[in-house]
């Protein structure tokens, strides 16, 4: 369709300029055969006109106003008819420029007819007509059809094969992304996949290895806390049974007759009484890591700007008995103007935690020593001491829930296990961290990082 309106115009154009051509060329020899034309020189006429015909391949016939022929580049005048019903007669003597596109009798074809007229004295004395067969233009215009026929042939021809390499371009990167999919409908998540140069494409590549890496991270987070629960659930039937089970043994055995024995069910009783207590512990730690953990989820907790020596005296306060019974020192370093925004008892019970662990761990005479000081926009609170140490391969795994570097001595020493890690959890609730540093057989530090106001 686009091809048959193209030609259309193309024909039409080259019809406005063939006419154009002849308009112009008719008004050049207008002036040079008005000189011999009063009176009419029909031989020099008639020879001009066949020489005008050999120079520019165009018919040229001159007309009195009556429609007589006087000269012709190609018949002979007196044989033909008479012109003055002709179009472009018609409309010449009328004043203007005739044209006309007909059939010519005379000539057996289509032609072009372009009439202009002889004045002389604002009067017409005849008529110069000129002429070009249509067979000419349509010659020309085949020509020029199968020229764009050819290059449109070959501009089609290069667009198959531009368009074949571009939708291989665009259908590679199509392919690797359905690929890359499968992979991860497969649950292969560590799949990654390359990165077009298409822009779009691209950037939905990116997006897809976001996406299996977040899901990735996601489920692994997933396992993590899978294994954490089912450890968690673990330890704690572990360290509720052992006490029970304890509590169950003991109160069958003055059952079955140590109620006889004054010495014996004293011992009984109070072992019962000492493993009830630690049974409560046990159940007030797991109480406290509970609330702790729906107050970092819900971030509700009450803060408020306190003075940190006046948090860690009283949690010295709270410890001093313990320490003295080990003849251990507590000593704390800290400026009496630093404070900070904080929820003071979880902060002192963390301190009291971390005192508790130290004093348990060190040996009689030593010394536990409290510091608290702000470093690079962090307030830092250390517990310092110098007992047996952890081994480092335990470091990574101590502030876990029941996690026991020594499960005997730890037991003996009455602790639940759930100390470090209310201790983490405190530190989080805040927006800071908890750490330790320790050297087997020289102490250890453990510290809590919370980020500082001023």
């Amino acid at each position: 369709m686009s091809i048959f309106f193209t030609s259309n115009i193309l024909k039409q154009f080259y019809f406005d300029q063939v006419e154009t051509d002849l308009k112009t060329r008719a008004l050049l020899i207008e002036e040079q055969i008005s000189k011999n034309f009063s009176p009419i020189n029909t031989e020099y006429l008639n020879e001009l006109c066949r020489k005008l015909d050999q120079k520019t391949s165009m018919r040229v016939t001159i007309i009195l106003p009556s429609g007589k022929v006087v000269a012709d580049s190609e018949e002979n005048p007196s044989l033909m008819d008479n012109h003055k019903d002709r179009p472009e007669i018609i409309k010449t003597l009328s004043g203007e420029i005739g044209n006309s596109v007909r059939y010519s009798h005379t000539l057996r074809k289509d032609m072009m007819y372009i009439a202009v007229p002889i004045r002389e004295s604002q009067k017409i004395t005849g008529i110069i007509r000129v002429s070009v067969p249509l067979l000419f233009i349509d010659k020309v215009l085949k020509v020029i059809y199968l020229k764009i026929i050819a290059e449109g042939l070959i501009a089609a021809i290069i667009a198959v094969i531009i368009s074949f390499f571009i939708a291989k371009r665009i259908s590679k990167p199509l392919e690797d992304l359905e690929h890359g999919a499968e992979h991860f409908a497969k649950g292969n998540l560590k799949y990654r996949l390359s990165i077009p140069k298409t822009k779009e494409i691209g950037e939905l590549a990116i997006a897809m290895n976001d996406m299996a890496e977040q899901l990735d991270n996601k489920i692994t987070q997933l396992k993590k806390l899978e294994n954490i629960r089912r450890d968690f659930i673990a330890n704690v039937s572990h360290e509720l049974r052992t006490p029970i089970t304890s509590i169950k043994g003991y109160a069958e055995t003055l059952i079955d007759g140590a109620l006889d024995s004054k010495e014996s069910a004293e011992k009984f009783v109070n072992t019962i009484l000492n493993q009830a207590n630690r049974l409560n512990s046990i159940i007030k730690d797991l109480l406290s890591l509970s609330r702790l953990e729906q107050e970092a989820k819900e971030s509700e907790f009450n803060t408020e700007e306190s003075k940190i020596i006046d948090v860690i005296k009283s949690a010295i306060q709270l410890c001093t008995l313990k320490a003295d019974s080990g003849n251990i020192k507590l000593e704390f370093l800290c400026a009496d103007e630093l404070k900070a925004t904080i929820n003071s008892s979880l902060i002192e019970q963390a301190i009291v935690n971390l005192i508790d662990n130290a004093v348990k761990y060190s040996t009689e005479g030593n010394k536990v020593l409290i510091n608290a000081a702000l470093d690079n926009n962090e307030l830092v609170i250390k517990v310092i001491d110098n007992g047996c140490g952890i081994p480092e391969e335990h470091l990574s795994r101590i502030f876990e829930r029941f996690y026991r570097v020594d499960k005997a001595r730890s037991r003996k020493l009455g602790g639940t296990g759930l100390g470090l890690a209310i201790v983490k959890h405190i530190s989080q609730v805040h927006g800071g961290y908890a750490k330790v540093e320790s050297t087997l057989g020289s102490g250890s530090i453990f510290s809590i990082h919370l980020p500082f106001m001023p």
